[in-house]
């Protein structure tokens, strides 16, 4: 363990930073803006590099070869160096020789410099595109010990909960040797805990954990944390009325295009729950007994590509007359139409074990882009309750609004916001506008040995099944591990069932199996084992090759349904083949596929059905053609949907500022 020297030892640092302010935050969050972090740097490129690596490596080897004492005396003079420099090239350098040797010492092995490589891109305030099983929770940690021993709070943030306890506890010991506190914060921890955990240097959490907690202080600080008032305030108030952040200073974002793209259509909600009245029973009931007497196509009509519902005239002339025998705020024609609007949203457009789940008498929503359940959120403006009505749930509370702020919003807010994911390229335009960071592609340690089988799209789901079949049952006789990808709950749910029928063994992985994720994940790679997976559940988790699998080709992927995201297929993709392993992977369709259904022109889905003078291979090959051009627009609808969200929520904090408030 090596003793750093004390705060008052140190020249002040000279980026924006905490000893600046009691609750440092970018002010300036124009879109699209440069990033500055602790130092302008310039972005980093793998050719030059690779010389500057050799030099990295050679002083990591001469720090590690020093005695006790005098690693301490190097890492003293290079933490006076950070704190009061910022991260100059030869003072990350140094760094990264320092925090490789501690590396080493710790897990027995080097990083290797495509990870150093990703470290000081970081460092420089981009987003690191790096493949899956390259490393990437390590080189977060390195990041963020080095920009820690520079001052600044860390933020690695990531997608869930499980992964953040996870990394937390996996790199202590790494933090550990550099006198380095960490934590980590949980749904379960009160705010006491939570903010024991924020004031340690470097802090793990999840990205909705973290946003709710930021609201909570803007709720605490007077929505004014900058001002006079906060300062005043922290002489005087009780640490319970203490904010739980230190700030927004340095933020290192792990699967950063699950959390500053997927997790962005939809802002971020406090509330508190209110009771539901019996008048407020009566009126949903009486507007969902309603939307179920309108008939499609004449009284309504339903947009699936936007999810959304719209009454026609003859609709609403209908409501008035079916509303008109009944009593109580139903009779309001406003209030009425809104209510069977969401009524009709809920029957038509929410569909069980797809869009949510039904436990405990409980309606849990599920997350579309990882597969995995948000028990603590529900849907606004009385959805939620007509959810519950369709399944005859309970009618859970109204929420409350109490403030709102869009990840865009808030990721703009760090003073340092840098991060990694494996499939960034699809999103580097959207990611450079609305958070300033450009992406810098980081290769891997070892060349790919992942091979494309030809894709097969199938008749009817029940054709799908028997391939399903025959492909597990061969490969599971040879050794060869399976990892079926599905996008919906339902598909895989009824792939393993027909498995079942057929008698093969195997594991079924989706949203109301979220507590086993990582254990089950983790074995899809022993040597016959036979996984089914609902889109990335288990992400971030590595899927290791059991013994004598390397040997049968590695694991093999099959993608039995599409997802809205062609950038999600590629993540499920890119579970074999990790780290210079072999992998195989296969698309393995069905017609009915909900893209495949929407693929294009008549011409189009007769080719995809087996119309016409193609050949299977050319048809399936045009299929997943079409279908590509579906997930591509899809894709830029939910890139609208995202700027609607974030212009939304701009258009909000204009108005809460004009009126002397934030959020």
């Amino acid at each position: 363990m090596f003793e750093l020297p004390q705060l008052w030892q140190v020249p002040r640092p000279t980026w924006p930073g905490w000893l600046l302010n009691d609750y440092p935050e970018q002010r300036d969050q124009t879109r699209g803006g440069s990033r500055s972090g602790l130092l302008p740097r310039p972005r980093p490129r793998w050719r030059a590099f690779r010389r500057q690596a050799e030099q990295i490596e050679q002083r990591r080897n001469q720090i590690g070869a020093l005695p006790a004492q005098d690693r301490a005396a190097a890492l003293a003079t290079l933490v006076t160096g950070l704190r009061g420099q910022g991260l100059t090239p030869a003072l990350v350098d140094e760094a990264l020789a320092t925090v490789a040797a501690a590396v080493h010492d710790e897990f027995g092995f080097h990083l290797h410099r495509e990870q150093l490589f990703c470290a000081s891109a970081l460092l420089g305030g981009y987003l690191a595109e790096m493949a899956t099983g390259e490393g990437k929770s390590v080189t977060a940690a390195a990041t963020a010990i080095i920009a820690a021993l520079a001052g600044a709070p860390v933020h690695v943030v990531t997608t869930n909960d499980y992964l953040v306890a996870r990394d937390a506890e996996a790199m202590r010991g790494l933090f550990d040797r550099f006198d380095l506190r960490s934590a980590h914060v949980t749904p379960e921890q009160q705010d006491e805990e939570r903010r024991a955990a924020y004031a340690a240097p470097i802090c793990y959490v999840s990205n909705k954990q973290l946003v709710f907690d930021y609201l909570r202080d803007r709720q605490t600080l007077g929505h004014r944390p900058e001002s006079l008032r906060s300062r005043v305030r922290a002489l005087w108030q009780s640490a319970a009325a203490a904010p739980l952040l230190r700030g927004l200073c340095f933020a290192i974002v792990d699967e950063a295009d699950g959390v500053l793209i997927d997790d962005a259509l939809t802002p971020l909600i406090l509330s508190q729950m209110s009771p539901v009245t019996g008048p407020e029973l009566k009126q949903a009931m009486a507007a969902f007994s309603l939307a179920q007497r309108l008939v499609e196509h004449e009284d309504f009509a339903v947009d699936r590509r936007t999810r959304s519902v719209t009454i026609s005239l003859a609709g609403e002339d209908r409501l008035g007359e079916l509303a008109s025998g009944l009593e109580g705020t139903i009779k309001n024609r406003r209030l009425r139409l809104e209510l069977v609007r969401q009524a009709l949203v809920a029957q038509n457009l929410f569909e069980r074990d797809q869009d949510y789940l039904v436990r405990d008498g409980e309606v849990q929503l599920i997350d579309q882009s990882t597969g995995r359940v948000m028990p603590d959120r529900k849907l606004q403006h009385g959805l939620h309750q007509m959810v519950e009505l369709k399944e005859r749930c309970e009618l859970s509370g109204q929420s409350d609004v109490l403030a709102s702020l869009s990840f865009q919003n808030f990721f703009r807010r760090y003073s340092h916001l840098c991060g990694m994911t494996g499939t960034a390229a699809e999103a580097a335009r959207e990611l450079k506008q609305v958070y300033g960071l450009r992406v810098v592609p980081v290769p891997t340690h070892q060349p790919s040995r992942r091979i494309a089988c030809p894709p097969t799209v199938a008749s009817a789901n029940d054709e799908q099944e028997q391939l399903v079949i025959e492909r597990a049952r061969t490969l599971q006789a040879r050794g060869q591990p399976v990892l079926i990808g599905t996008r919906t709950l339902a598909r895989s749910t009824a792939l393993s069932e027909a498995l079942s029928r057929a008698g093969i063994e195997h594991q079924l992985l989706n949203a109301s199996q979220d507590e086993q994720e990582a254990q089950i994940v983790a074995a899809a790679g022993q040597q016959g084992a036979v996984t089914i997976a609902t889109n990335m559940a288990g992400r971030g988790t590595d899927v290791p090759l059991g013994a004598g699998v390397d040997a049968l080709g590695g694991l093999h992927v099959i993608v039995a349904e599409l997802n809205d995201n062609g950038r999600v297929d590629r993540q499920l993709i890119g579970r074999c083949a990790r780290q210079g392993d072999p992998g195989t992977y296969e698309y393995l369709l069905s017609r009915d596929d909900g893209l495949l259904e929407r693929a294009g022109s008549p011409l189009g889905r007769n080719i995809a059905g087996g119309a016409g003078p193609l050949p299977n291979r050319a048809r399936h090959r045009t299929s997943l053609a079409l279908a590509r051009r579906v997930q591509s627009r899809q894709a830029a609808a939910q890139r609208i949907q995202r700027r609607q969200v974030a212009e939304q929520d701009e258009a909000m904090q204009r108005r809460l500022s004009f009126a002397g408030y934030k959020e």
